[in-house]
């Protein structure tokens, strides 16, 4: 049981814990929501901010500041997936109060962490999908009045700490890249190249790329866990070919490598990499 009072179970043959009781499923009204208590808002990240400003001072890799998960992520926890996606077409007053009572309690703490440790950071990533394999999670008419004024509140606050953004959604988000590079987002991940259109990176790098940073790409649902380590490390090529030229690329698998995935692929992927670098030089 979280903070939130949302409960979890490790199935069990282990892997990811998943919601097996969301508090609010049989919430009917605004009163519910209202009524039910959410947690405060943390408001004291020295700590963290002492881990960062150690890290500034003994590496010199890019500092990534990762917030609590997105409102809409925290939303479909305390509602239930099913239940979040049918109050957007269903009762839309009801899902914008559950968002909004989420996404106070994430700007209140990421400011507080942005003005404790932001100073120590690079990058600062929000994650919050907004799609499934083969499209957007909503329709373009739900996304512009119910998803894109509260993802403003939270890229304006995340702009202003003066860090790179980083926006990680997952699914097919060709038709939403535009409105992502509006709202001020400076790299996508994880770059889902088996979800529908996601595949065509040399086209994705050509739309998008003098304007937004790919972060990912390298395929974990297929190419990791079933291909062979010649077929990673063509994948690694075709990704490095279609989305690295003039920079812009940040190479990594598209999701957590899970546990199907053999070690020999892993090393694979690497190896790919340093190949590559070593016929070609950008």
């Amino acid at each position: 049981m979280d903070r939130w009072g949302i409960e979890r179970r490790l199935p069990e043959d282990g892997g990811h814990y998943y919601v097996s009781r969301p508090p609010l499923a049989n919430a009917t009204s605004i009163g519910d929501l209202r009524a039910f208590e959410l947690p405060q808002p943390r408001e004291d990240f020295r700590a963290l901010a002492e881990q960062a400003r150690r890290l500034r001072a003994t590496s010199d890799k890019a500092l990534v500041l990762n917030p609590e998960v997105g409102f809409m992520h925290q939303s479909q926890f305390l509602r239930s997936f099913d239940q979040w996606l049918m109050d957007l077409v269903a009762d839309p007053p009801f899902a914008a109060a559950l968002m909004d009572r989420a996404l106070d309690v994430w700007l209140a703490e990421t400011a507080a962490m942005l003005r404790d440790v932001g100073k120590y950071a690079d990058i600062v990533i929000y994650a919050d999908d907004l799609a499934f394999q083969d499209r957007p999670m909503a329709s373009r008419r739900t996304f512009d009045q119910l998803l894109k004024p509260r993802l403003r509140r939270v890229f304006d606050l995340l702009k202003s700490s003066g860090l790179k953004v980083l926006y990680h959604t997952c699914g097919n988000v060709w038709s939403l890249i535009d409105e992502f590079i509006e709202l001020g987002v400076d790299a996508l991940n994880p770059v889902q190249v088996s979800a529908a259109a996601m595949g065509n990176t040399a086209e994705l790098k050509r739309r998008w790329g003098d304007r937004l940073t790919f972060w990912g790409g390298i395929d974990t649902q297929r190419v990791m866990s079933s291909g062979t380590p010649d077929d990673v490390r063509a994948e690694v090529r075709r990704r490095i070919n279609d989305l690295a030229r003039a920079g812009g690329y940040v190479l990594a698998t598209v999701h957590d490598i899970q546990a199907e995935v053999p070690p020999e692929n892993v090393c694979a992927m690497f190896d790919g990499v340093n190949e590559f670098q070593r016929i070609n030089e950008y």
